[in-house]
Parts: C-alpha cells; sequence; structure tokens
C-alpha cells in the first residue's frame, strides 16, 4: 500500500484497499525502534478494524520501517474449474 506517518490514515487505507475482502490473518512486523507496547497498540486499532481477522505480532526488527503488515486471505474469487471449461488449444508453428 505504501508508507504512512500516521496510522490512522494507514488504517483508513487498508479498509480501502481491502475493501469488502476481509483477511483472515494479519501479521504485523515492527521494527527496532518500536516498543512492544506501542507494537501492541497498533494489533489491537487492527483487530477494531478487522475483528474477524487473527491479528499477530513479530517483532521482526526491521531497521527503516516501523511496522509491516502482512494479510493472508482468500481474497480473489476462486480460479474456473479448466475441467469443466477448458482453455482454448493454441498450437504453435
Amino acid at each position: 500500500l505504501g508508507s504512512y506517518a500516521s496510522l490512522p490514515t494507514l488504517l483508513k487505507e487498508l479498509n480501502w484497499a481491502f475493501g469488502e475482502l476481509e483477511p483472515e490473518f494479519l501479521t504485523v512486523y515492527y521494527g527496532q525502534d518500536v516498543t512492544e507496547t506501542d507494537a501492541n497498540g497498533v494489533a489491537e486499532s487492527l483487530t477494531s478494524c478487522f475483528p474477524e481477522a487473527d491479528v499477530s505480532l513479530v517483532s521482526g526488527g526491521q531497521p527503516v520501517y516501523y511496522y509491516m503488515i502482512a494479510a493472508e486471505g482468500t481474497f480473489f474469487p476462486p480460479l474456473p474449474s479448466y475441467k469443466k471449461d477448458p482453455l482454448p488449444r493454441v498450437s504453435f508453428s
């Protein structure tokens, strides 16, 4: 999504980016200059935005970014069954 100096702005952008999709897991990697107390506050904010998600914290120790957030879940519709609807065959000569 990008870099944001403000946590509320980040959460607003996450809500917008996910739209109606709901992540199943959110992992917050917090950097070397972030306290565990601050990281817990971010986790609580994410939990309030995405109540169905399992939010976990990892001390990533990254020197540049305060937080990196990974989202996991089923975000896209499943691929069609190619057994039922095969792709057209293409021949190369």
